[in-house]
């Protein structure tokens, strides 16, 4: 039987909403988190949900991002109070772990609500938006989709896989989670202060856990991965190469305790091969095995995990990125003491990276933009999501992904370029460099596929755009350029006039602000004259084609 929902949106003439009725049942259905893994400082295994109730608490099954999509999806069933007035709490987590965990992971959005709010959201298609907090936001999820519906007993929905109830654990348990959890807490304080010591008191508690966990501890893999990871980080933090022999040593231990059928096997590949290649450029060719190992270990991960999974993608930046170490012969760039999921460093600053960008854009050298690329996935780590620089680095990523799908016809890049777009859309409304580059990415895919949706999109960021474009600033003739272009490629498929007529005002404009003598005005004066000209073909007014001579 199809499951049908029954709750209406509220209204002030529609009392019937407000109450459910004692044979139906309130129930979260499907969540959706998009762009969660942008961001985030480390590699993380997956996530999940957690819904809280008074003192008791659910959480969804722990499930990794989709990379092409950008969507982490749960359909575990949780079911709500059929008091519309519950509060609900929902908290979303990263987890290091897809298989035991020991502790919670990383808490990275959190909101109370309504169970009546909830309903009216779903029943909407309203996303829950997460606001931004500086220096405290680690990921650039910017809402949280949840589906909820009121369905009677019989609706098989019902029969679903629900979300696993969080039980009181036991106390040694407990310990181990706490400590775990503490340890992950100043490794994000040390991502915010920068002091030694945080990443100190971490590595402090992680051995803690690794004391209590034996070897038949399930916990035990776990353990000696947090342990490795914060003592991988401190090594590159203090550049002490010749340190990384022991988190190298640790990752190896626990990579034997998860063999290939373990689900966090190819993880742990990866985080083995970050450290094998750091210690590679730290020591050049004195380790150069290390580097053959780190190959060896990435192609294991490209044969256990399919294509379309996140494992896979950051495999593949990782053996180029080792291909291009292996060349050049020489330790540069540095591996990331964030150990994300791209883990090396930019060993220049954020201008420089943005210079190689620019030579990029002069030079088509397939190898440098692919390089640029993987250094920018690094540098995402450095920054504070939503902070200034984060929108530099985002901005850049939407424009070198878009000129790579120029040159490579990679669909996936320009899929990617616009979905970073999207969100830093949401996060920087304000920000018309960020409007005008997805914009062009929409512009892009429209002339690739024909949806005019995009082209609608990328008319709306035009539009914003150009109000965000005061009088005055040298870039205001350009943005009357841009949103004009874009209004007279919609002509030309739909044929509606208005669009022309606004394009050719706005060409107007922008012919003024580029007086004789400017380097734009012959440009200016060839788009005026042929959108002129066209519309004298279509209306038959001379005066178009006297202005357009």
């Amino acid at each position: 039987m199809k499951s049908t929902s029954i709750y209406e949106s509220p209204s002030a003439d529609d009392s019937r909403a407000k109450t459910v009725l004692p044979n139906q049942r309130v129930i979260i259905t499907n969540t959706k988190a998009i762009s969660v893994a942008a961001g985030l400082r480390r590699i993380l295994a997956g996530f999940y949900a957690s819904v809280s109730i008074g003192d008791d608490h659910w959480r969804t099954t722990n499930k990794p991002e989709c990379p092409t999509t950008g969507v982490t999806e749960w359909n575990d069933a949780i079911h709500l109070p059929s008091d519309l007035s519950t509060e609900v709490g929902i908290r979303l987590y990263a987890s290091f772990e897809l298989g035991y965990t020991l502790g919670q992971g990383e808490l990275l959005r959190e909101f109370s609500i309504t169970v009546g709010e909830l309903l009216e959201r779903s029943h909407s298609s309203c996303p829950i938006p997460f606001s931004a907090r500086d220096g405290e936001v680690v990921s650039s999820c910017s809402a949280l989709e949840v589906t909820v519906e009121v369905l009677l007993p019989s609706d098989d929905v019902l029969c679903r896989p629900a979300a696993a109830r969080v039980e009181t654990r036991p106390h040694e348990e407990l310990f181990l989670a706490q400590t775990t959890d503490l340890g992950h807490i100043h490794v994000h304080d040390y991502y915010k202060n920068r002091q030694q010591s945080r990443l100190d008191e971490a590595i402090r508690e992680f051995e803690l856990v690794v004391d209590r966990c034996p070897s038949d501890h399930p916990g035990r893999s776990a353990a000696l991965s947090n342990l490795a990871m914060a003592k991988f980080i401190s090594c590159q933090a203090r550049e002490a190469h010749l340190d990384l022999d022991e988190p190298i040593s640790l990752f190896q231990e626990a990579l034997d305790l998860r063999p290939p059928h373990d689900p966090d096997h190819p993880c742990t590949l990866i985080n083995l091969s970050i450290a094998l290649l750091a210690r590679f450029r730290g020591r050049g060719y004195v380790a150069h095995s290390d580097i053959d190992k780190t190959e060896e270990l990435l192609r294991q991960v490209l044969v256990i995990c399919p294509p379309e999974s996140h494992a896979h993608k950051v495999a593949l930046d990782v053996i180029a990125f080792s291909g291009r170490s292996r060349e050049d012969n020489m330790p540069v760039p540095r591996v990331s003491p964030q150990a994300s999921s791209w883990n090396w460093r930019l060993p220049s600053s954020l201008n420089e990276l943005t210079g190689l960008l620019g030579e990029c854009e002069t030079r088509d050298d397939s190898q440098l933009l692919d390089d640029v690329i993987a250094q920018h996935l690094a540098a995402e780590n450095h920054f504070v999501a939503d902070g200034q620089e984060w929108v530099v680095l985002q901005n850049n990523l939407i424009v070198a992904l878009q000129m790579r799908f120029e040159r490579q016809g990679r669909v996936q890049d320009l899929d990617e370029s616009i979905q970073r777009g999207r969100a830093m859309s949401l996060s920087c409304p304000n920000d018309s460099g960020v409007l005008n580059n997805l914009a062009n990415a929409l512009r892009t895919r429209f002339k690739q596929r024909g949806d005019g949706k995009d082209l609608d999109e990328a008319i709306e960021h035009r539009r914003v755009a150009l109000q965000l474009t005061p009088a005055g600033r040298p870039d205001r003739a350009d943005s009357l350029d841009n949103l004009a272009s874009a209004l007279s490629t919609r002509f030309s498929q739909r044929g509606d006039g208005k669009d022309l007529d606004e394009a050719i005002e706005y060409h107007r404009v922008a012919l003024q602000l580029r007086p004789a003598g400017h380097p734009r005005r012959s440009s200016s004066l060839i788009s005026l004259g042929n959108a002129l000209s066209t519309r004298f073909s279509q209306r038959g007014d001379g005066k178009d084609l006297d202005e357009a001579i």
